[in-house]
């Protein structure tokens, strides 16, 4: 029922706004922000903002010929781990900063309704996509999955709003959320040296 009403405010609201330039959100800005936000934000919260690529997460040292081109590949990347922050009036959790060469590339954090509306305020009615994938079999278990997603688009600049939910007999828990702007340019550089690429693998597809 909640998710029903959110769905025509959803169609409601686009009726009174207007598409604007897609570019980011608040000071995250894709393409332009570069990682000296990261002191910035730092002198702010007094948060530390973890580094971390997959040159770190995997070890510089690999027999696998493949792991070793990516690592070779995501070189000039950099993802910064922000564990909560404030924007736009909105909490923030688990955010994500992806740059490379200098720029911001991927914004990420837990998807938030706050955010789909504050999107939809700005930027209309997003494409939503929803899938379900019946009689899944996970050693014993068995289950649907429901995958929704709402997307936006402008130019080379994407934002998913992704949500999943597992329906084990009657029984609904999430199985994932993720709130992503990132530019489609760089989608396999993403993909690639994101230290979550496996599941961003499924989430990024189709868009």
């Amino acid at each position: 029922m909640n998710k029903l009403i959110f769905i025509i405010f959803f169609s409601l609201i686009s009726m009174f706004v207007f598409s604007q330039k897609i570019d980011g959100i608040g000071k995250f800005k894709i393409d332009k922000t570069t990682p000296s936000i990261i002191d910035n934000i730092k002198k702010e919260t007094g948060l530390d903002c973890d580094i971390t690529n997959v040159m770190e997460f995997y070890g510089k040292e690999t027999n696998d010929t493949v792991l070793q081109e990516i690592l070779l590949n995501c070189k000039n990347t950099k993802l910064y781990y922000i564990s909560h922050y404030k924007l736009e009036n909105i909490n923030l959790n688990n955010v994500y900063l992806m740059f490379y060469n200098d720029e911001l590339i991927e914004f990420r954090c837990d998807k938030n309704k706050d955010l789909d509306i504050l999107f939809t305020r700005k930027h209309g009615r997003p494409y939503i996509q929803q899938k379900i994938y019946q009689n899944i079999v996970l050693n014993t278990l068995k289950y649907d999955e429901h995958i929704t997603k709402y997307v936006w688009r402008y130019n080379s600049i994407t934002v998913l709003s992704y949500e999943s939910r597992q329906v084990f007999d009657g029984i609904t828990r999430e199985a994932g959320s993720y709130f992503i702007i990132f530019n489609k340019t760089y989608k396999k550089i993403i993909k690639d040296c994101d230290i979550f690429r496996d599941e961003l693998e499924n989430k990024m597809e189709d868009i």
